[in-house]
């Protein structure tokens, strides 16, 4: 708490005022990430572009995001039951089912295709980026080519 303190320019007690423990520290960083999240999938849904364009873009720039600062990753493991993550994970599902629903809408997005896809390829770039540093874009490219929903030549192979 003292080295927060004095990046954010405020005395430690100051900063345990606001924050009661580390815990509720590092609730209130997940939180903002996943708020960033939440907004990121709303203004992507908002935009003018097709949605599976949106949330490709949306996709690469958390990845990256995460790429360069992996608060989120790390440390929702150690708050994912806190109340306020608790609740900041489902608004963000919420946000992020939307986006899918509508690329799943235009027959962009596979049909099978869920929220806990995008957790699993977050942690499966966070894991390839662990691997080499720069892996994490390629394991970003496979997981958007296995959510992508097969073209008419691709469904009848599989059928």
């Amino acid at each position: 708490m003292p080295t927060v303190a004095a990046a954010a320019g405020a005395g430690v007690g100051s900063v345990y005022r606001q924050f009661p423990s580390k815990r509720d520290l590092l609730a209130a960083l997940v939180v903002e990430r996943l708020q960033e999240s939440a907004r990121g999938a709303q203004e992507a849904l908002a935009g003018g572009e097709d949605r599976w364009s949106a949330l490709t873009g949306l996709l690469w720039r958390l990845a990256e995001r995460q790429a360069g600062d992996d608060v989120l990753g790390e440390a929702m493991a150690t708050v994912s039951e806190h109340p306020d993550v608790v609740a900041a994970m489902a608004a963000t599902v919420i946000s992020l089912e939307s986006l899918l629903a509508a690329a799943r809408a235009e027959g962009q997005l596979r049909d099978d295709a869920t929220t806990l896809d995008l957790r699993l390829l977050f942690a499966a770039t966070r894991a390839a980026g662990q691997l080499e540093a720069e892996a994490w874009r390629r394991m970003l490219e496979l997981g958007i080519d296995a959510l992508h929903a097969p073209g008419p030549r691709e469904a009848k192979a599989r059928a």
